[in-house]
């Protein structure tokens, strides 16, 4: 039988094709672009600039030096007048001055006002005139900033001034910052100038690309008349965010206006507006001299401020504080034929730009990067040539993935495939960084690896099913069962599914069932039984069955019944359902509940063995980072405890991990834990607390012979069965994760009111630790308070580490002085000067407890 069309392999590849080609320029696209661009930029190497541009940088320095910004314009004046003296090549300001600056008219008039009224209803004397006079100079020259920065700009014929714009059309067009007129600094029109800016004109008269401003904000009158250019001055960053460009041209209703680099490099080069020219391969021309744009007159600048960053050695150009210029310090010399920036570099006074490479530095420095570029021709360019060489590509890959790709192995296709993209990539970083030229490889690139990637899928699959067809049904069911024998349940529907439906295999899909029931996998317990409804709707009980599933996962979505959750539970209230499993143990019932999860009866029902199983959710505990380390170190010790083998030690049976819990199975013991009788109304018997804590001290004594720290004792881990006098420590293995410190929640792993000093400071922790533990449990059991206690946790923690803990005998005068003595040794902030095991604790409270019981036979 022939294939259809639209199966065969070559249907893909062509089929892409078209569609990039349709899809040539799409943001999508572009965006990847940009990827590989910034890449580029990334790998370029550092290079020389000629050091030709200069950067007076208003930074930090200044501001601390000469005042807050915006810094007058006398003294700004006073800085261009100074570098004017040396002779630079052209200068521009990076500001905005298009309001009227008047920075100390109120207080010269408030002090003229002063003085007139003083002298009203009398004659003025010539010294009380005098002053008057001052007074009205001082005003004059308070409100002649402008002026005095007008006289300097016009005795200094090299400075070009910044412009700010606001992108959108034009909100009236021919409206420039002469009025109706177009200004002498727009671009010169048609009929004053040359062939050749004809041709300019009528190129830009097709332009849609080009930025358009929907209203330019120029100097003030005074300032605009007397500079020797003006250009705009507002960065343009791409859809992401990223600064790449620089508008060399903007359009503002029917006029054309130069970026300010464009102006200051036109002066530069002592050259006006009408030198501006277009020319082939996407050149702009300034007289001579050109460099490369692209078809919205677009410059992309080398960028030597991230080329400096990586060569310390190599300046990308010269930066001066302008506070020195302006205080004399630099010498006027120094930039005779620079071209000179003056700009704000100081970040928190000035809006950032982000790089390619994702710095952000201040628009003054990027606008010094293109000046660099310019000034040493380094700019990165794109061949007109370049639509035509994607385009080529693209069908070339095409015709690779639709006659190649199909007759070659799956392997040795995506070796070569792999090859061509290392190509693609090489040439097209190696042709930036070395020769500043951006190709158009990009789009070919993406449709090389999707295209691939689709074939490759699709003859993946094909061999996939191809095998499936080829394994026998029986050899499927064998898999199935081995895999739900090991509890891989979902490798086991997996081959259960391939085998053809018959009453043996639903049985088996049955059970499957039940067993993704008592894993609490109640969604994938409800796709098994659907999967035999819908083959047999009548078999056994399936359509209960999915109903019952069904609501238990809504159960658990709700976050009612999630075992998994700190809070949840595993017993479920649903009759119908499976009694839950957890590793070989059937779960029974809920004992009780812990801060990081839930405490079960269970079986084994191999031995009969009845077990307390203690659960944990560390995956809703701990950072998914975390979590393996914290995992491993769980088991070892945990493993390392269950070897513990002591009448007041809970003995552990097993660990293990799953459905996202870590459990200990541990001896089922009789009795409460102690927190009862740390209660002031519910206190044991002094005697009886003596019991306890040497009991407790012995056997961790024992543990701390065998290394095993327990890192959390507290009344809640001590099980006692007051009838039978049985006292037994729980927890170990679980307490090593109080070193993890914080859970991803926040919350504090243990109990901080029994840590010891050293835990609390994050130091190493030793046996000595839980005796400091065992001195706060013996301290509230015979008092029914902590000895340690804070407002806050900080509070808690300063009184632990620092504070000694008070005289029990306020609590319990009745109590003999050796209680003291044992409680200031247990607590004592130095491990040094607590007892070093847990016999000599037990040792003294037996010897104590012998002076507290003669002395109560006497006052019997």
């Amino acid at each position: 039988m022939k294939k259809p069309l639209w199966k065969a392999d070559w249907v893909i590849g062509a089929v892409l094709t078209l569609i990039f080609v349709a899809a040539l320029g799409v943001p999508q696209l572009q965006r990847l672009e940009r990827v590989f661009f910034d890449l580029g930029v990334n790998l370029s190497s550092a290079r020389p600039t000629g050091q030709d541009v200069v950067v007076i940088a208003i930074d930090e320095a200044t501001v601390k030096d000469l005042g807050p910004l915006p810094l007058p314009r006398n003294q700004i004046a006073k800085v261009i007048d100074i570098l004017g003296k040396g002779k630079p090549k052209t200068i521009g300001v990076a500001l905005d001055f298009h309001e009227v600056e008047n920075p100390r008219v109120m207080d010269s008039l408030k002090n003229l006002s002063k003085l007139i009224d003083s002298a009203s209803g009398s004659d003025m004397s010539p010294i009380f005139s005098r002053r008057v006079e001052t007074a009205l100079q001082d005003a004059r020259r308070g409100l002649a900033t402008d002026d005095y920065l007008a006289n300097v700009l016009r005795d200094t014929p090299n400075v070009v001034l910044a412009m700010p714009y606001h992108t959108g059309r034009a909100l009236a067009t021919g409206t420039g910052p002469n009025g109706g007129d177009p200004h002498p600094y727009a671009l010169p029109k048609p009929e004053a100038v040359s062939a050749s800016q004809n041709d300019l004109w009528h190129y830009l008269s097709f332009q849609q690309s080009l930025v358009q401003a929907r209203s330019i904000v120029p100097p003030n009158g005074k300032l605009l008349d007397t500079a020797a250019g003006l250009g705009h001055f507002t960065p343009h960053p791409d859809v992401d965010g990223r600064v790449r460009y620089e508008p060399m041209l903007i359009a503002h209703g029917e006029d054309y206006y130069p970026s300010l680099v464009l102006a200051m490099y036109t002066n530069y080069l002592r050259k006006s507006l009408k030198d501006i020219t277009i020319g082939p391969e996407n050149q702009m021309f300034v007289g001579n001299m050109s460099f490369p744009v692209d078809g919205a007159f677009r410059y992309l600048p080398f960028f030597y401020d991230l080329a400096q960053e990586r060569d310390k050695e190599l300046k990308a150009y010269e930066v001066v504080s302008f506070k020195d210029v302006h205080n004399g310090r630099v010498k006027a010399s120094r930039f005779r034929n620079k071209v000179v920036l003056i700009g704000l570099t100081y970040l928190d006074a000035v809006k950032p730009v982000t790089l390619p490479t994702g710095d952000m530095v201040a628009p003054a420095m990027f606008q010094a990067d293109i000046l660099a570029s310019l000034t040493n021709n380094d700019g990165y360019k794109s061949p007109l040539w370049n639509n035509w060489l994607q385009l080529a590509t693209i069908v070339i890959i095409g015709l690779y993935l639709s006659l190649a790709v199909p007759r070659l192995k799956l392997a040795t296709g995506l070796a070569l495939t792999a090859v061509l993209v290392v190509l693609l990539v090489n040439v097209y970083t190696i042709v930036m960084v070395s020769q500043g030229m951006v190709l158009a490889v990009v789009t070919p690139t993406i449709l090389l690896l999707l295209g691939h990637g689709m074939l490759a899928v699709k003859q993946h699959y094909l061999a996939s099913i191809s095998r499936w067809r080829a394994e026998s049904a029986e050899s499927n069911r064998m898999l199935g069962l081995a895999f739900q024998s090991q509890g891989q349940l979902d490798m086991a529907f997996e081959k259960f599914q391939r085998c053809p439906i018959d009453r043996g295999i639903l049985e088996l899909l049955y059970s499957l069932g039940l067993d993704f029931e008592r894993r609490r996998q109640f969604a994938k317990a409800g796709v098994v039984f659907q999967y035999i409804s819908d083959y047999d709707k009548g078999f056994r009980d399936v359509a209960k069955r999915i109903l019952s599933n069904r609501e238990m996962e809504g159960v658990l979505r709700n976050g009612s019944g999630a075992g998994g959750a700190a809070s949840g539970t595993m017993v479920l209230s649903n009759s119908l359902i499976q009694k839950p499993m957890l590793g070989r143990y059937e779960v029974q019932k809920e004992l009780g509940r812990g801060a990081m999860g839930m405490v079960y009866l269970g079986e084994d029902p191999k031995i009969n063995r009845v077990v307390a199983i203690k659960t944990m959710a560390l995956s809703h505990e701990f950072e998914e980072e975390e979590l393996e380390a914290v995992k491993s170190r769980f088991f070892r010790e945990a493993s390392t405890a269950g070897r513990l083998n002591h009448p007041n030690i809970v003995t552990i049976y097993d660990v293990g991990d799953e459905q996202d819990l870590a459990y200990i199975a541990m001896d089922y013991l009789e009795g409460d834990n102690l927190v009862p009788y740390t209660k002031s109304d519910n206190l044991l018997e002094v005697p009886e607390v003596f019991f306890l804590i040497s009991t407790v001290a012995k056997a961790l004594d024992y543990a701390h012979g065998e290394n095993v720290v327990h890192r959390d004792i507290k009344p809640a881990n001590i099980m006692y069965d007051r009838a039978a006098k049985k006292v037994k420590i729980t927890d170990f293995g679980v307490a090593c994760l109080i070193d993890a410190s914080k859970t991803k929640t926040g919350t504090i792993l243990g109990t901080p009111s029994y840590m010891s000093p050293e835990q609390l400071n994050s130091s190493r922790v030793d046996g000595r630790s839980d005796i400091f533990s065992l001195g706060v449990m013996l301290f509230q059991l015979l008092t029914g308070e902590l000895p340690f206690v804070g407002e806050s946790m900080a509070a808690l923690m300063y009184k632990i580490t620092n504070e000694r803990e008070p005289d029990i005998k306020m609590f319990r005068p009745d109590l003999p002085s050796c209680v003291n003595q044992i409680l200031r040794r247990a607590l004592a902030k130095e491990v040094e000067q607590r007892f070093q095991k847990g016999d000599e604790l037990a040792i003294a409270l037996q010897k104590c407890q012998a002076i507290y019981e003669r002395r109560e036979r006497k006052v019997s």
